[in-house]
């Protein structure tokens, strides 16, 4: 079996194992998903003909959650594995007005598939594997890519300001992992979790502000943090 994050997004039965705990070890997630549903039911909810875009949309969950409340709007779905999105497939079967493409972040600039013109684009627990020209490469698409009045939201880890606070911050996910394992009866431990994020190369956080302060710079406006606990985060962007 393989274990979190020594494998590849390629390989199956990471992507399966992956999936199956990450409810448990991504302890913020329903949080950070009822704010994204909040903010787009106030911000978006009542426009027309709306179009989303889904950035590293795995197995298709955030998407899922927007579609519940709203299963007319029209949706692109983007992800480098093949696995995440034959998920994403599986899961979404009964929406229409889907589009799949297979693409990592860096790619997109390049991508002939993809139409703009985005109302609402969001992405989740994806956007930390770039380095910060990266990140700010992908925010520059997304707001070329958005609307006027249209919105990015980002659920995402970041780093904290020094390292004092950052091993308080993985101390404090630890501990929240083990609470949840106790209040679900998991059959696995995910404890060792967040020092497998920390040392792994695939991870590579920035903190809030240079994210923020990004934004800013590439000319998103409003641009405010949501929701934010330990290293795991909720910012968001108009345009």
């Amino acid at each position: 079996m393989p274990e979190y994050g020594v494998n590849t997004w390629t390989d199956e039965e990471f992507v399966g194992n992956y999936l199956t705990g990450a409810d448990i070890f991504q302890v913020d997630r329903p949080n950070m998903i009822n704010i994204m549903k909040s903010f787009y039911i106030h911000f978006m909810f009542n426009k027309s003909n709306k179009k989303i875009l889904d950035l590293g949309c795995g197995d298709g969950i955030m998407t899922h959650e927007i579609l519940k409340i709203d299963p007319e709007i029209s949706t692109t779905l983007v992800d480098g594995s093949d696995d995440m999105l034959k998920h994403a497939k599986l899961r979404l079967a009964e929406y229409e007005r889907l589009t799949y493409i297979k693409s990592i972040l860096q790619q997109l600039p390049d991508n002939k598939e993809l139409k703009g013109g985005f109302d609402f684009i969001f992405s989740s627990m994806v956007i930390h594997h770039l380095n910060m020209k990266e990140k700010t490469d992908i925010f520059k698409f997304i707001y070329n890519n958005l609307k006027p009045g249209g919105y990015f939201i980002n659920l995402d880890v970041v780093l904290c300001p020094n390292a004092a606070l950052e091993k308080w911050a993985l101390e404090l996910w630890r501990q929240r992992i083990k609470a949840h394992q106790q209040k679900v009866s998991a059959n696995k431990d995910y404890t060792n979790i967040p020092d497998k994020y920390k040392k792994l190369e695939e991870n590579i956080p920035d903190t809030l502000d240079d994210q923020l302060n990004a934004m800013r710079e590439i000319g998103f406006k409003p641009v405010d943090c949501l929701y934010k606990y330990g290293i795991f985060t909720v910012f968001v962007g108009g345009r």
